[in-house]
């Protein structure tokens, strides 16, 4: 068996009404639990999120304060948008490398 491929459980066999297989997909072996990973998104999500809306909440307020309308808005959204995708790359990395490591 190759190390590179990721192993997987043989799938059932499914006959339909006419007596033919009908295709379908091996079930990938994990380790991890249901629903880590959809925790797992969810916390990239809002991580995401969070970020643009204090963007958004500041901008505003400096926009209020200085009269500068929309640019504080408009600038730091895009702040907000960029601080949002690298917390999440940091916070996959991170989760990433904690899956990688042995289990002691």
């Amino acid at each position: 068996m190759n190390p590179e491929q990721p192993t997987t459980k043989p799938a059932a066999v499914s006959v339909g009404e006419d007596g033919k297989q009908l295709p379908t997909t091996p079930e990938p072996t994990s380790n991890v639990p249901n629903g880590v990973n959809a925790g797992l998104g969810f916390h990239l999500v809002s991580e995401f999120v969070s970020c643009i809306v204090v963007g958004i909440a500041i901008g505003l307020a400096i926009d209020t304060y200085a009269g500068t309308k929309p640019f504080g808005l408009v600038g730091m959204a895009l702040l907000g948008f960029v601080s949002g995708v690298y917390t999440m790359a940091k916070t996959a990395k991170r989760y990433e490398a904690e899956a990688q490591a042995p289990k002691q």
